[in-house]
């Protein structure tokens, strides 16, 4: 199991942001329609349990990033400070993406 808050270097932090994206990609090249709809049995942050199907979590991962990305920019303008851009769109049309 991992930890929900563990606590990490800014060098360990690096290192799994840096590895994301070829994670996500083995996970999803791998997950069927089949998959999708299976549901797994989890607990969240306070250790409640809960079973829930693979594609509403996934949709909830993708959600709740747009959410925190929002408070930090709410954050930022509040303390007289421009967010960074963080609109995937923006980023593909710059082809800031790889």
């Amino acid at each position: 199991m991992l930890a929900i808050w563990p606590e990490l270097t800014f060098a360990e932090c690096e290192e799994r942001l840096r590895a994301l994206p070829g994670g996500w990609k083995a996970y999803l090249d791998e997950l069927s329609s089949e998959k999708l709809g299976e549901k797994l049995d989890y607990c969240n942050s306070k250790g409640q349990p809960f079973s829930a199907r693979v594609a509403d979590i996934l949709t909830h991962v993708i959600n709740h990033a747009s959410y925190h990305r929002g408070q930090i920019a709410t954050e930022m303008r509040a303390s007289g400070h421009t967010p960074a851009m963080t609109d995937y769109i923006l980023a593909a049309l710059s082809e800031k993406l790889d």
